[in-house]
């Protein structure tokens, strides 16, 4: 037997070529290519293997038995959460106005995406829309008596209340 890289006779059971150092790759393991594969370029990509993985199933169990967590319901969760925080922080002005808008936002895209936690989305809609009118009321307030007030002083502040 003769090495394949540079033709230096090879004993038997011999791993690595004494002269180059090559792998010497034993009779029994050299696989035959087919002609086709041979006559392919060095720079062409192998052929997709003719199987496709099977799509993973979401909602089936795991190897435990426990169920895999439901998918789709997290834009009404978030909906709900940002509509309800709208209502608490809509004193906040600016700060309530952007959870209510985006409670309804998230709301419209949950209720488009999925049927699950569809009551969640139509709560987190309904708060989101109180709670930006809410705060949309309390920003114009400040506005109004803001530039009611604005070339007042304090002192004059308190007379104009304690007058009425």
């Amino acid at each position: 037997m003769n090495c394949e890289k540079c033709g230096a006779p090879l004993e038997e059971g011999t791993k690595f070529c004494p002269s180059c150092g090559a792998e010497v790759v034993a009779a029994a393991e050299v696989v035959t290519e087919p002609v086709e594969a041979a006559e392919q370029s060095a720079y062409t990509e192998p052929e997709q293997p003719a199987y496709e993985a099977a799509p993973i199933n979401q909602n089936a169990a795991n190897a435990y038995g426990e169920e895999a967590p439901q998918t789709g319901k997290g834009f009404a969760i978030a909906s709900m959460v940002c509509g309800i925080a709208s209502i608490v922080f809509c004193c906040f002005g600016y700060f309530g106005l952007i959870l209510g808008i985006a409670g309804v936002v998230l709301g419209i895209v949950s209720k488009k995406k999925t049927t699950e936690g569809s009551g969640m989305a139509l709560a987190g809609i309904i708060t989101g829309a109180v709670g930006g009118v809410l705060a949309l009321g309390m920003v114009i307030f400040s506005a109004v008596t803001s530039a009611a007030f604005s070339g007042m002083t304090p002192e004059q502040i308190t007379d104009y209340f304690s007058n009425m």
